[in-house]
């Protein structure tokens, strides 16, 4: 017997099969820059306050251009052409006597009057009007979202005040039946969380062998907060600057390129380990366990040859995934809802191996889970990194001081595996994915080959 077609996956095969054919992308661009000229001059034809016939005539010829246009190139020059006409004649279909707008053509980043601000209702590269964020959680609840990708925007109506998506500032994506129409308009958290998949799944593409929480942590540590994110805030202080942006836009916007390679450059070392958290009772104690502790593989030569005034920047992720507490608790104690928490800390420049095992050992640990002040300073998160599964921070400092910084401790601490000792969860296992990457300003230094040439991956050390 066989069970039934899987519909789904043969229709994304012959979508990603008709991507390869220069002929069909041609038709669908064709398609779209069609349709998109055709609604243009539909809402000028409706809505302009006098029929500006010239342009619905010029607006007509380029609809017929795009359908004899050879290339991808000449239907970006009809489309932009299509545009300039249209934004020239858009103030003529805001006809509210009391309000004024001078609007003189499309412009961006930022806009420059009214009008624009209102086509642009987010800034570019700032929040969706439609994202979720965590600003309002409490302190002790995870950094959420993990990352943002790109979801549309919408405009508001001048008139009503009320904000709508317009096609314009949508997404497009392929139709669930492709015999019907080829694309239809996307927009909010379903683009963003289809794109997102998507990136989840050329990694895992590309790297078959790798764990789910080593697909996340890459993810998460190839984002980066764009200018507009962070120009948001300039005016908070720093420790409140950086728990907003966290809260409001997780780690930032993800880069596949930076997620799969590493450039000359640029190094990225990967570990997909497991380890014990707790031990054995004592009482009515659960010890913390394992702490396994990363000799990297850093190139001290190529490091401490770069110019003494170069910054490096270092940056670590830590990515798990937890079972959470069946009971539902955990809304004071953090660990009380997670089943276990690790979290990694690195050793300081000039600091022996000895002391940095014994500033990170279970002795440190605090009755709730957390752990004091370690001294770390140059990360740029710091404590706000502990939130959740997945941790990810930089430090950016000398790189002369990075190359003394050889190892990083990835420790258990608090959950209620820990806390509900009957239940015997403390003898389970678990796995993490730990990355960690330098990167030099300098293009022309090689911190990559030395590295590969030596040991390819950074050995764990069970303590």
């Amino acid at each position: 017997m066989t069970g039934l077609p899987h519909r789904n996956v043969e229709l994304r095969r012959a979508q990603f099969t008709a991507t390869l054919s220069s002929d069909v992308t041609r038709a669908i661009a064709r398609s779209i820059v069609e349709q998109k000229i055709r609604n243009q001059r539909t809402l000028l034809r409706r809505n302009h306050e006098s029929r500006p016939d010239l342009a619905l005539r010029r607006m007509r010829e380029l609809i017929d251009s795009c359908r004899t246009a050879e290339s991808l190139g000449s239907l970006l020059g009809i489309e932009g052409t299509a545009a300039r006409v249209f934004f020239n004649h858009f103030p003529a279909m805001l006809r509210n006597p009391q309000l004024a707008f001078d609007m003189r053509g499309r412009n961006r980043r930022p806009p420059t009057d009214p009008v624009n601000a209102l086509l642009s209702f987010a800034q570019p590269g700032t929040l969706s009007p439609s994202s979720s964020t965590s600003v309002t959680w409490q302190s002790q609840w995870p950094n959420k979202p993990d990352i943002v990708v790109e979801g549309g925007n919408a405009a508001r109506n001048p008139a009503t005040g009320e904000a709508a998506p317009l096609d314009d500032l949508t997404l497009l994506t392929t139709d669930s039946q492709i015999t019907r129409r080829l694309l239809v308009p996307t927009w909010a958290t379903s683009a963003a969380t289809a794109q997102a998949a998507r990136l989840g799944a050329t990694l895992m593409a590309r790297y078959p062998s790798f764990w789910p929480e080593t697909i996340r942590a890459l993810l998460v540590h190839s984002a980066r907060w764009t200018d507009a994110m962070r120009s948001e805030f300039a005016a908070m202080t720093p420790a409140r600057r950086r728990e907003v942006l966290l809260r409001r836009y997780g780690y930032g916007v993800p880069d596949i390129e930076r997620a799969s390679w590493s450039a000359s450059n640029r190094l990225t070392l990967i570990a997909e380990e497991s380890l014990q958290p707790y031990g054995e009772p004592r009482g009515s104690h659960v010890p913390t366990k394992d702490l396994q502790v990363y000799e990297l593989p850093w190139p001290k030569e190529q490091l401490q040859a770069l110019p003494s005034a170069t910054q490096v920047t270092l940056r670590a992720t830590l990515s798990y995934f937890i079972e959470p507490n069946p009971a539902r608790r955990g809304w004071k104690y953090k660990h009380r809802y997670q089943s276990h928490g690790l979290r990694f800390a690195m050793q300081n420049a000039l600091e022996p191996l000895d002391e940095f095992r014994s500033r990170i050992s279970r002795d440190l640990q605090v009755a709730d889970g957390e752990l004091p002040d370690f001294g770390e300073p140059g990360w740029a998160l710091a404590h706000d990194r502990n939130r959740g599964s997945i941790h990810s921070d930089w430090w950016t400092g000398p790189a002369a001081d990075l190359a003394q910084r050889e190892h990083l401790c990835v420790f258990p601490v608090g959950g209620w595996w820990k806390e509900r000792r009957s239940l015997g969860y403390w003898s389970k296992s678990v796995r993490y994915a730990l990355i960690v990457s330098i990167e030099t300003p300098i293009t022309g230094v090689d911190i990559y080959t030395p590295v590969a040439n030596r040991v390819g991956v950074p050995a764990a050390i069970v303590v």
